[in-house]
């Protein structure tokens, strides 16, 4: 199961992430922070981890 982890030290909230998900899994909540649901429709295209400019985005894939 895919799993997509924030580092919300890192995180900025600059939003680039969510746009360039396929999937549309990567939403901002309330207080502009991302987080990824439902995670099992992630592809692993790891496209949220190459926009993040600053690398706070991890994919774990099995």
């Amino acid at each position: 199961m895919p799993r997509v982890n924030f580092n919300y030290v890192k995180c900025t909230r600059c939003g680039k992430c969510v746009p360039v998900c396929p999937q549309e899994i990567i939403k901002m909540n309330s207080s502009g922070s991302p987080f990824a649901f439902p995670e099992n429709d992630c592809l692993c295209c790891e496209k949220c981890v190459a926009v993040c400019p600053v690398n706070a985005i991890t994919v774990e894939c099995d």
